[in-house]
């Protein structure tokens, strides 16, 4: 007997396609083509008995197995309910109309055909009911019933004033059979022909040769047309509520994304989405080979699938951005997450991920999104029926797999999930760090298997940042690997049920980080040029200062934390074009573990084309002494952290408008430090304390211990004025004194207005003291990402290098996709952004190399004068410029790199700013 746990997940995939619309189209063309009364039909009637005594077995055992996803309590045998035996006895009866029977018996034959009528508004069943429910409420039906009502007291009339005013002189064909008989003098024939008065103007009379009957006619057509009037605006009333009930129902997907709510980011986010969904094509693979067929096949799914994506916005129209051809295809669902329907309204039962994006146009946007994180995680433990003729529209498969009494254990930002079996990513969007703490309260509660991620996106800005603010020439760099183009960093776990890859077995790597990230780079190295990639890191499961499991990132081969749960890895970090590659090498490493990688000889050969490569040196980062920081908002703590750790000597001086705004950045500030002295913050490495000295301005006190360093002071002042600039606050000098400049933008309407005249006025300013600041750098940040744009194109076209402007709006969709695309990718980030462990560096040559190389070679090169793992190379472009390449050579050829045009080399490696203490604090 087939073991259940194997038979129900193939009932379940069974039932959603035969329930798919693609399969109810099909058998609703084949009905339809069996009814065609031609002779030449019945030569394919074999044919369509096997379809449909095929579709009637699949359906009799569906109707006595259930098995659904909604609600686990409805799975098992049961007899079917009353309405699936009549339509399963109609079919059956349909079904016999195919079999060679005596051609005496046809006439009955033809009318069981008739009964597909019946199997074939079956298929259609839910557009039924919404039909009857539309049409059978209140005033709908009345609307109809008097309507009814007025045209055939119309018709009697008509024709009774017909029947009383007739002269046999003046006779009328009513029944139009060419001749004035006895039967155009009978009342009914005159009512038939009042009600086809009615119903077509095209039956007025053609003549007038009686005037009582023009009168009639004439008087039954202008009723008639108000009528039609009438009954066209119902029909249209009709076909809208019908529509807007088809919003109320599950898409009918599988596997899907739901993405809730609709804000400033969410267009942006989806065209990543979208544009990485089309990126998925079989590039770069050898033709007809084992893997080419494969991801063939895989895209052909897709193109026929389409994007399984949906959309949750409170507006019951859908959005403007939503109606463009490219995103069309995507499913709109209006609604709320703490609707009751909600779950089975977006098919959250069945869905592999749930991003929710912070509600920014409500009052209290995190508050919001707690409530609706514990309304689906309340709901995925509790598959509880909010209406009896939806079914189920809360629950997920947690009471079956609790049945199966398989092992659960806390992982990954604690939250309990299952070793084995599907489950789905919960990724929660929050403004603001104070409320991270709720967040993880309110998600730590959930079952089954559910694994949840917090994105302070925010935070992730802050870091980008402080990024840019210090590392020339990183822009192309994040350009290619926060968005869909080119590359990403992808994190590939083992074995997380949440995720669509998971191994059965994972590969066995050395439990000593150094050699498992030497296995990884050596079994790199061999791979063909298709299947290229670059492992930078591993992934552990950890505990964190409060004992909760936490994922620990460790770049490069570092030591292992303490608190690692496994002396394992749980997975690595890779750099690669898309996940297909990195799915790849994980099973080469699971079925391959003894695969042959390159030798001794190998090495040393690649070794000596790279022989003649020029040395390379570290670009120093750009001077950090001195920085203002224009506009104040939460995550500004963060900025001034990530600036003072890479530059201990910083003086940061932060400008807001009005003494009211200094006190609450004040007063943000005790909060921050005291969330962090009491480790309810993850990922800081100290806090900002008052300077002994009274002057009201703070340092950085590393949580590890240690002298404080750095100076934050935040003071009051008009950043829109020039006079401000020339003599800034607490005798802080002119700006052209200042290393870098952040204009930071704020919650505020008038931010991107107070931002770009802030931006003009330092424009203005600097461009008269050219020479007196040839160093200063500014950062400017807007919500407008129409504006941010303009302005960039503004300063390429003047040639001014020195301003770098970004839209939060583009940086916060980045960072979402980011988050959909790779689980746990705020830790990886949150490293090689920051100063306090392995970052992004660029390496200059020191002159002009010779010859040609591969990255592979030129990655041994690299690795061995000690500059960390090279991720990406800079050639000088023919008319100037440069390309960058990032996880191989250029595109095209044999891809070995000419080491004459070798302008630069991307690299992850130790900061120079980190702490020995600070080593594995990462975020």
């Amino acid at each position: 007997m087939p073991d259940r746990n194997s038979v129900a997940p193939l009932l379940t995939r069974m039932s959603r396609i035969m329930n798919s619309a693609g399969v109810r189209l099909l058998l609703s063309a084949a009905i339809i083509f069996s009814l065609i009364p031609e002779p030449w039909v019945k030569r394919y009637e074999p044919v369509l008995l096997g379809l449909f005594a095929l579709e009637f077995s699949l359906r009799l055992v569906l109707a006595l197995r259930r098995e659904t996803d909604d609600d686990p309590r409805q799975r098992g045998w049961r007899w079917p309910r009353p309405g699936a035996l009549a339509l399963l006895a109609l079919d059956l009866i349909a079904l016999v109309s195919f079999l060679p029977i005596d051609p005496r018996a046809s006439p009955w034959m033809r009318s069981l055909r008739l009964l597909r009528f019946a199997v074939l508004l079956g298929y259609w069943a839910p557009l039924m009911r919404d039909l009857r429910t539309v049409m059978l409420r209140r005033e709908r039906a009345r609307q109809v019933v008097v309507m009814a009502m007025i045209v055939g007291l119309l018709t009697f009339a008509g024709a009774l004033m017909l029947q009383q005013s007739e002269f046999d002189d003046r006779g009328v064909d009513y029944d139009e059979n060419g001749q004035v008989d006895r039967a155009d003098r009978d009342f009914f024939t005159k009512l038939w022909w009042a009600f086809r008065q009615i119903q077509d103007p095209g039956n007025m009379m053609t003549a007038p040769t009686a005037t009582s009957v023009v009168f009639v006619s004439l008087w039954l057509t202008v009723a008639g047309l108000f009528l039609v009037s009438f009954l066209i605006g119902l029909g249209s009333d009709v076909v809208r509520e019908m529509m807007e009930l088809s919003q109320l129902r599950p898409p009918g997907m599988h596997g899907h994304t739901v993405i809730v709510n609709i804000t400033a980011a969410t267009q942006q986010l989806l065209e990543e989405l979208m544009r990485y969904y089309q990126k998925l094509l079989p590039r770069d693979v050898k033709p007809l080979s084992r893997w080419w067929f494969g991801l063939l096949l895989e895209n052909l799914r897709r193109a026929l699938a389409g994007p399984r994506y949906v959309v949750v916005g409170t507006s019951p129209e859908r959005p403007d951005f939503l109606r463009r051809s490219d995103l069309a295809r995507i499913v709109y669902r209006h609604g709320s997450a703490t609707d009751e329907a909600f779950m089975h309204r977006a098919d959250i039962a069945v869905a592999q991920r749930v991003v929710l994006l912070a509600d920014t146009a409500a009052d209290e946007p995190d508050a919001e999104t707690i409530r609706a994180s514990l309304a689906i995680v309340e709901g995925l433990r509790d598959p509880s029926p909010a209406h009896p003729d939806e079914g189920a529209v809360t629950g997920s498969n947690i009471q079956v797999q609790r049945n199966r009494s398989k092992q659960t254990a806390r992982v990954t930002d604690g939250h309990l999930t299952h070793q084995r079996g599907r489950g789905k990513l919960l990724i929660a969007e929050i403004l603001d760090e104070r409320n991270v703490p709720a967040a993880w309260a309110a998600l730590a509660s959930g079952g089954g298997e559910l694994r949840a991620f917090i994105v302070v996106v925010d935070r992730m800005i802050a870091l980008f940042l402080a990024c840019v603010g210090r590392s020339a020439g990183i822009g192309p760099l994040l350009a290619e690997l926060l968005t869909c183009t080119g590359h990403e960093i992808y994190t590939c776990f083992f074995d997380l049920p949440e995720l669509s890859y998971a191994c059965e077995t994972p590969p066995q790597l050395p439990h000593e980080p150094r050699a498992a990230m030497d296995r990884l780079t050596r079994r790199a190295r061999a791979l063909p040029p298709h299947q290229r990639l670059v492992p930078i890191g591993l992934l552990y499961e950890e505990t964190d200062d409060l004992g909760m499991p936490d994922l620990g990132v460790v770049i490069g081969g570092d030591e292992r934390a303490e608190g690692a749960q496994s002396p394992t890895c749980s997975g690595f970090v890779a750099l690669a074009p898309s996940f297909a590659h990195v799915r790849q090498f994980s099973e080469d490493l699971r079925h391959r573990p003894d695969a042959t990688t390159w030798s001794e000889d190998q090495e040393a050969a690649a070794r000596r084309t790279a022989a003649d490569a020029p040395e390379f040196t570290r670009e120093p980062h750009l001077p950090l002494r001195r920085v203002l920081i224009c506009g104040f908002r939460p995550v500004t703590i963060a900025l001034c952290e990530a600036l003072i750790l890479a530059e201990p000597d910083a003086d940061v001086l932060v400008l807001v408008p009005t003494e009211a705004e200094r006190r609450a950045a004040l007063d943000r500030i005790n909060v921050h430090r005291d969330m962090v002295q009491r480790r309810l913050l993850r990922g800081y490495h100290g806090a900002l304390a008052p300077r002994p000295e009274g002057d009201f301005s703070h340092h950085y006190e590393p949580r590890g211990g240690g002298p404080p360093i750095g100076r934050v002071r935040i003071v009051v002042g008009d950043a829109t004025s020039p006079l401000q600039f020339v003599d800034l606050p607490g005798g802080s000098g002119h700006v052209s004194q200042y290393d870098l400049v952040y204009i930071l933008s704020s919650a505020g309407q008038d931010s991107d207005a107070r931002g770009a005249q802030t931006l003009m006025t330092l424009d203005a300013l600097l461009s008269r003291n050219e020479p007196v600041a040839p160093h200063l750098r500014i950062v400017a940040e807007f919500v407008d990402a129409e504006l941010a744009h303009r302005l960039r194109q503004r300063y390429a076209a003047l040639g001014v290098s020195r301003v770098q402007v970004y839209s939060t709006e583009n940086l916060r969709a980045y960072f979402l996709f980011q988050s959909v695309l790779i689980p746990g990718f705020a830790r990886v980030y949150g490293q090689l952004l920051a100063p306090w462990g392995h970052s992004f560096a660029r390496v200059l040559p020191s002159g002009r190399g010779r010859g040609r190389c591969s990255f592979q070679a030129l990655s041994l090169h690299i690795a061995a004068a000690g500059h960390g793992v090279l991720i990406g190379i800079e050639l000088d472009r023919e008319g100037g410029g440069a390309d960058l390449h990032l996880g191989g050579g250029p595109p095209g050829g044999d891809g070995l790199v000419d080491l004459a045009r070798v302008r630069g080399l991307w690299v992850v490696t130790l900061d120079p700013a980190v702490h020995p203490a600070d080593l594995r604090d990462a975020l």
